[in-house]
């Protein structure tokens, strides 16, 4: 599929949150690019764990982690095998922590490195969590 087609994609995805925002509560939006809640609650990082995504958009993802990242460390994002994406840690911020700081949450914003990349993933992210897999499906369960 070339980058056009991710455009479009894209651009449908827009349209059809803005539809959403408008028909919702009101509220400022800050950011230059719109953020997207996925209804697949997890990516991988580096470190070979999952981490419940916050949210997502064309310049970067927000994660939640049980530990801290450096800001400025790279890392590489995935969707299993199916793509990566490299990225850099921005923003590392504690969020919630037992009183003895023996379990903590982090919120972890990171940039990828080119929009025409961050777009491709959300597509692909926003077009996995429409998928349903039937155990009568070919390829699966015989």
């Amino acid at each position: 599929m070339d980058s056009w087609q991710w455009k479009e994609d894209y651009e449908a995805l827009v349209r059809e949150s803005d539809a959403e925002a408008d028909a919702g509560p009101g509220g400022t939006e800050r950011r230059n690019r719109p953020r997207f809640r996925l209804k697949t609650q997890h990516v991988f990082i580096k470190v070979e764990a999952r981490f419940p995504v916050v949210d997502l958009s064309v310049s970067g993802i927000a994660v939640y982690s049980d530990f801290p990242f450096r800001v400025g460390q790279a890392i590489n994002i995935t969707m299993g095998k199916a793509f990566t994406v490299e990225s850099t840690v921005v923003d590392c911020t504690l969020v919630e922590a037992d009183p003895g700081l023996l379990e903590a949450k982090y919120r972890v914003r990171c940039a990828f490195e080119d929009e025409e990349t961050g777009m491709r993933f959300l597509v692909m992210m926003k077009q996995l969590e429409d998928l349903e897999l039937s155990p009568h499906a070919p390829g699966i369960g015989g």
